[in-house]
């Protein structure tokens, strides 16, 4: 059984960026309450701010997965929202990694897999454990599915 989640320097990082946002939301915030006549832009940055917020705990912190691989199924776990998906292989339409060039030296890969019903799963070699991992197991179990 292969379980990937992401990598604890994906999750710091995020978290790191949530802290400063709250502050300089909370600092916004403050000095609307304190001011007698707070600026348009004030208002502004706290509406985008709270918005970015919002956006990112969800995305990052609600939306956290944890993905297994084994016993001919993938399983992709909420933990936040309790939710449990499970698919057979026989489910999987088509998987395919695509690489990006980022850099002169440096790319990025995601591997996406479509499963009936239009269900899809991406993962990125940079925010997911145990990536190789996977690859070598879709290859093995579903080389016939891999698209491109």
């Amino acid at each position: 059984m292969i379980t990937s989640r992401p990598k604890a320097a994906t999750l710091s990082s995020f978290i790191l960026f949530t802290a400063l946002l709250a502050t300089i939301l909370s600092v916004n915030v403050r000095s609307i309450v304190q001011s007698t006549r707070p600026a348009w832009y004030q208002w502004l940055m706290v509406v985008a701010l709270s918005g970015l917020l919002i956006f990112v705990t969800y995305r990052i912190f609600i939306r956290y997965k944890v993905l297994r691989f084994g016993s001919n199924q993938v399983e992709i776990y909420y933990p936040v929202l309790r939710k449990r998906k499970k698919f057979p292989l026989a489910d999987i339409e088509r998987w395919q990694e695509q690489q990006v060039k980022t850099g002169k030296k440096t790319t990025y890969r995601e591997l996406q897999i479509l499963f009936t019903g239009h269900e899809k799963l991406s993962l990125g070699q940079q925010e997911f454990s145990d990536y190789e991992k996977i690859l070598k197991y879709l290859s093995q179990k579903c080389a016939s599915k891999r698209k491109g």
